[in-house]
């Protein structure tokens, strides 16, 4: 599918699983969960926690369309909240704190989404 023009904002799901599949820069990121497409989502994007009996999800709103890196940013960043979230479940002391503030959290996430952009040239 060709997704020069508009095409993918009419169907965003397919773009978005050709960039997880084919983009080199996600190459050996092993996501959590598939990032689905959400057009009612009003953010870039947003992760729901994985709680006994609900599954999390990693969710992406239309703002991230407006470019491929804005949508990668976008998925690495909320991967960076699922795994927080996954080691202080586990005890990490330092991801507890972070998500104990959700300020701490947000910053961290978003250094380190930065940091990952600028490794792969994006």
């Amino acid at each position: 599918m060709d997704f020069k023009g508009g095409a993918r904002y009419r169907n965003p799901q397919a773009w978005i699983d050709k960039v997880v599949c084919r983009e080199p820069a996600l190459r050996n990121v092993h996501l959590s969960f598939p990032p689905r497409f959400s057009a009612r989502l009003k953010f870039f994007g947003q992760a729901t926690l994985q709680e006994k009996g609900i599954s999390g999800k990693t969710l992406i709103g239309r703002r991230s369309l407006a470019s491929k890196a804005e949508l990668i940013d976008t998925i690495i960043h909320e991967e960076l909240h699922h795994r927080i979230w996954k080691r202080a479940a586990r005890g990490r002391k330092k991801d507890m704190m972070r998500i104990e503030d959700e300020q701490l959290e947000e910053a961290y996430v978003e250094l380190i989404s930065a940091r990952f952009m600028r490794w792969k040239g994006l």
